[in-house]
């Protein structure tokens, strides 16, 4: 039987330990995603209270920058489906093993073009629910659709800030709404990241000829 072998470039980028002065966000995993032609960052919180933070959403900016840009490009936001637009129980499969900070609603994330390259990811739980949000849980995933070339590595900078679009908010930091609706702004413990790390080719590398393999052990034995 021959079975086929999908080649995912993963990089894991771990929260820094230990207590923040304020609540922030980690880039904690960007992924280019050969199956799904996707590349695709997740945030998590940090820098919360050990005993948890009450929320009711959150909202950031994300601006891609550098050479390697033109290999990912934005979803917009019509015609559906978006895949920056899912609900908790979606959320939470596509994070999993990780913890998604909304999974007990059925409300959508929502993205948005901001232009100039900025896209926004922002949630607000519409019945104004409150639950308990803790370090790592992840606020967002904000997808890109990719066209397959991995780019060099350091040629794509994450950068994340605040919604530029409305006077009403602080447009470099991105904030979460608590269980008395303030805005409450966050920094980003690891702001400005370059991906791909030269560990993403050696992963791609190493898929590649274990596709290679597979197929030639599939062919010897049609023999």
């Amino acid at each position: 039987m021959c079975r086929t072998m999908t080649v995912v470039a993963v990089i894991v980028l771990l929260a820094a330990s230990g207590a923040h002065a304020a609540p922030s966000l980690t880039i904690q995993e960007a992924v280019f995603d050969s199956a799904k032609g996707q590349f695709y960052v997740d945030f998590a919180f940090s820098g919360l209270p050990d005993t948890g933070e009450p929320m009711v959403g959150f909202e950031l900016g994300v601006k891609l920058t550098q050479a390697g840009v033109p290999h990912v490009t934005q979803y917009v936001n019509f015609p559906h489906p978006n895949p920056n637009a899912y609900s908790g129980w979606q959320g939470a499969a596509l994070v999993a093993p990780d913890r998604y900070a909304w999974a007990d609603t059925i409300y959508l994330t929502f993205s948005m073009d901001m232009g100039n390259g900025i896209q926004l990811l922002s949630f607000i739980d519409e019945a104004l629910l409150v639950r308990r949000v803790w370090n790592g849980d992840v606020a967002g995933r904000l997808h890109w659709l990719w066209d397959g070339v991995l780019p060099a590595p350091g040629s794509i900078v994450i950068h994340v800030q605040g919604d530029p679009g409305s006077a009403e908010f602080d447009p470099e930091h991105p904030f979460y709404v608590d269980d008395e609706l303030n805005f409450v702004y966050m920094e980003v413990t690891n702001n400005d990241l370059a991906v791909p790390e030269p560990a993403t080719l050696s992963l791609l590398v190493l898929g590649a000829a274990g596709l290679f393999a597979a197929r030639r052990r599939a062919v010897q034995r049609g023999r």
